[in-house]
């Protein structure tokens, strides 16, 4: 979201960070703080890390990967047609999709890495993975 200024003759501090006088920060909170100048609305947040629509035929998989640099996030996987399996870590547990089902999950640490998609059937798979 924005990018501030401090236009104060004072040290400020904003996101927790130091902010010495002149000095600029790019945050993703809106701040009305005396001092502090709004220069820019850039960086604009984005929530979106990966979405993808799959068309995965029977007996292959597609692995989705979660970016290494992300710590929170949901990640939501849709099963438009056909049958898939989901492994997630590489685990050896699957969670079975049909047509019409969905998988969610909000993670607030990394405890996901990699989901594993096969597709027992030719299957069409929609996936988003969200910050949060």
């Amino acid at each position: 979201m924005p990018t501030y200024r401090n236009d104060s003759d004072k040290r400020l501090v904003v996101s927790g960070q130091t902010l010495e006088p002149s000095q600029t920060i790019a945050t993703n909170v809106y701040y009305s703080i005396e001092g502090l100048t709004k220069i820019s609305e850039e960086p604009f947040y984005d929530p979106v890390i990966a979405s993808e629509r799959l068309t995965i035929t029977a007996s292959n998989n597609v692995n989705i990967a979660i970016p290494s640099d992300v710590e929170s996030f949901s990640i939501d996987i849709f099963v438009k047609s056909g049958d898939v399996d989901l492994t997630i870590n590489n685990s050896e547990n699957q969670l079975m999709l049909t047509a019409g089902m969905r998988y969610s999950e909000k993670c607030l640490s990394r405890i996901i890495d990699v989901i594993n998609v096969l597709a027992e059937s030719d299957a069409e798979v929609i996936y988003n993975i969200l910050r949060i």
